[in-house]
């Protein structure tokens, strides 16, 4: 139910098992009153269909010429929650995780020694036309990281030094490794004929010579063999102050400065015509990266009451750049760091004992240099990075709950939130897009339909005009336990998928009606549920995937309803 389909092309009985299963233990050694040791370690496996399975619901004219050519007809998208794919959608989620902290309260201060080993490695097959044709297909093994981390902190521990300050510091260090060892596109086997059509339509240069080359077409299919690894090995350095001048004015200053390595280890494409088993294959040399950033933050706090604090805050954070590696035919190519300035101002505050709560601030988010994804077979990367000039995201969020009743019904609790964005990107010129026709969409738009834009003035990716929620919430005490009714509506004005803004990538307005009634039994610690979800049955994307192909959806659960049990011992 999580996208258009219900794997009809296999069968109801092909679809994968979902299957999730996990182990996790913590081991805690308290050597002396001031040392303690903690150890904690986790395991686990996900594996199934969750959102592999997506149909095209606006196919290109890439994928209606893979059609054609291989089923003799033109592509029609299912209807909402079915989908029609060759390839048996399959994902696999393998993660463990090792953790230690040593912790140390010496006379002057509070010391923390904290290291982590995280490995994650995934697999994923993907049907990449989102169609029944044996068109295009996408399958990445053992796709991993390997994650060392380590650090050191020294906290102020309110007996030694002033009382006036609060202070930390301390060391941290990544040492990661990541990548595809082997990421396999696949595609269908085309005749000569086939060819000479592609010839015609505007396939860039690389592609048509690789063709070109293959006297025989491609009647067995193309597989392109795509290894990616990346490396990374960071040091940061940190400090955080907080002076309070008096009992209501605390001024906070803290800065991070980092360097960081970047190395491009691996960049291959291997290209297999199967018929005859010509391979083309590119090595790139690899290349490094060296980069420093600090990173400050000012904050300045006033309790105007005790249960009232206004603020405002000043801060500098830094996203590390990287390398394109996944690569057909273009050069391994540098994206650089993303940087975001972000200033806000807002107040907290709660009133009658706390019956009453309720937050509101106002931010703009200015980022230079920030780094967008893009998925393209045909534009010469496969997943690849770029970086827009500048965006600004500027909004007013706010969140409360009350109490209304506190004597006649005290079990009764009222709550929401939302906030409002304008956000636009300021500087994209030469962006990546798709090219749409007039009525901006994929269909008739070309074979080869990469096309680049000016996208300054566009609205930034997911960052809906207005996002709220509002919940009620009521508890009922019956003999040894009590019954909780609650029920919520979320609303998204809506938002486009990609930078280009096109009609097709629009998210419409939707509303989530979410309601559940519980019972629960205190003396065993006990809560049966019986809850229901999105029962107003909207259609709505929780992403959508713009390819070469087409828009891949995959859709929110629909109107869904179940009973839930919890135990705590």
């Amino acid at each position: 139910t999580g996208s258009r389909g219900t794997g009809q092309g296999l069968g109801r009985s092909d679809l994968p098992r979902e299957n999730s299963k996990g182990a996790r233990i913590k081991l805690r050694w308290d050597i002396t009153d001031d040392l303690d040791l903690n150890l904690a370690g986790f395991k686990y496996y996900q594996g199934g269909l969750a959102s592999s399975a997506m149909p095209n619901v606006d196919p290109s004219a890439l994928t209606q010429f893979f059609n054609l050519a291989l089923n003799q007809s033109l592509y029609t998208p299912p209807p909402d929650y079915q989908v029609n794919v060759e390839v048996p959608a399959y994902f696999k989620v393998d993660n463990e995780v090792a953790y230690g902290q040593l912790n140390w309260k010496p006379e002057w201060f509070d010391f923390k020694l904290l290291a982590s080993d995280q490995l994650i490695k995934t697999d994923n097959w993907f049907d990449f036309d989102g169609t029944e044709a044996a068109a295009l297909s996408f399958f990445a093994t053992n796709q991993f990281a390997d994650v060392k981390t380590a650090e050191v902190q020294f906290l102020s521990n309110g007996v030694t030094g002033p009382d006036w300050l609060t202070w930390i510091a301390g060391a941290f260090y990544l040492d990661q490794e990541s990548g595809f060892p082997l990421n396999q596109f696949s595609a269908g086997g085309l005749e000569i004929s086939d060819l000479s059509i592609a010839d015609t339509l505007g396939l860039p240069a690389p592609l048509i010579d690789f063709l070109s080359a293959q006297a025989s077409g491609f009647p067995d299919g193309v597989e392109i063999g795509l290894v990616s690894l990346l490396g990374t090995k960071s040091t940061a350095y940190f400090t955080q102050f907080t002076i309070d001048f008096t009992d209501e004015i605390h001024l906070t200053l803290g800065g991070r400065y980092q360097e960081e390595d970047r190395r491009a280890i691996a960049s291959n494409t291997s290209i297999v015509n199967l018929a005859n088993d010509h391979i083309t294959l590119i090595r790139r040399p690899s290349q490094k990266k060296s980069t420093t950033n600090f990173s400050p933050k000012v904050s300045l706090a006033y309790d105007i009451f005790d249960d009232v604090m206004v603020y405002a805050s000043y801060t500098e954070g830094y996203k590390s750049g990287t390398f394109n590696t996944v690569n057909i035919y273009d050069e391994i190519e540098y994206i650089k760091p993303e940087l975001v300035t972000t200033t806000e101002a807002g107040f907290k505050a709660e009133f009658f004992n706390g019956l009453v709560r309720f937050n509101a601030a106002a931010f703009e988010n200015k980022i230079d240099d920030l780094q967008v994804q893009f998925i393209s077979l045909l534009s010469g990367g496969a997943v690849s990075l770029e970086n827009a000039g500048g965006a600004k995201i500027r909004g007013v969020e706010f969140d409360f709950q009350l109490s209304p009743m506190p004597d006649l019904n005290p079990g009764l609790v009222i709550g929401g939130g939302g906030t409002f964005l304008d956000s636009e990107y300021t500087s994209y010129r030469n962006g990546s897009g798709y090219a749409v026709n007039a009525q901006g969409n994929y269909a008739g738009a070309g074979l080869y339909n990469f096309a680049t834009g000016d996208y300054t003035g566009n609205q930034v990716t997911r960052t809906p005009k207005f996002s709220g929620t509002f919940n009620v919430n009521q508890l009922i005490s019956i003999g040894d336990g009590d019954i909780e009714l609650g029920a919520s509506i979320y609303h998204n004005d809506g938002f486009y998928f990609v930078a280009q803004n096109t009609p097709n990538s629009r998210q419409p307005s939707y509303q989530v009606i979410d309601a559940q009634i519980s019972y629960i039994y205190n003396p065993w610690k006990a809560r049966i549920t019986l809850f229901g979800k999105n029962l107003g049955e909207e259609v709505y994307a929780y992403s959508q995937f713009h390819l070469d192909t087409g828009r891949l959806d995959y859709l929110a659960p629909p109107r869904t309803y179940g009973v839930r049990v919890n135990w705590d011992f």
